[in-house]
């Protein structure tokens, strides 16, 4: 499904159990729309952005990223609907924090596009 080119994505997917929170999926994604022309939103771009260093971090068990998981959500709801969609990658439905997002996105009317679904 090709994606308007006009649309900001946001960029959604697991992050728990995979080394440095999937951050190599993210990545790759985020790259594969912007080389396409789009306009994105990652996580893992904007925790960098905020000076979370990924290289020299001691993942925690439970996968949290933040000093308090309650400022993520916020922070990634925030996000999510300051876009027109969500490009939700694979294993999302075995992710807590992935399907809220994906919820928040179809509550908000956001177009929905998925990986397994190819551009």
């Amino acid at each position: 499904m090709l994606i308007n080119r006009a649309e900001t994505v946001y960029v959604a997917g697991p992050m728990r159990g995979y080394k440095e929170f999937n951050r190599a999926g993210f990545t790759e994604a985020r790259q594969l729309l912007r080389a396409l022309g789009y306009v994105t939103i990652c996580p893992h771009e904007e925790e960098e952005k905020a000076g979370f260093d990924f290289d020299n971090k001691m993942y925690e068990e439970d996968g949290l990223y933040s000093d308090n998981v309650f400022d993520t959500i916020r922070r990634d709801v925030d996000y999510i609907l300051k876009c027109d969609s969500i490009y939700m990658l694979n294993g999302w439905e075995d992710s807590l924090g992935a399907k809220a997002e994906h919820a928040v996105a179809r509550w908000a009317g956001l177009n929905v596009y998925y990986e397994a679904s190819g551009l």
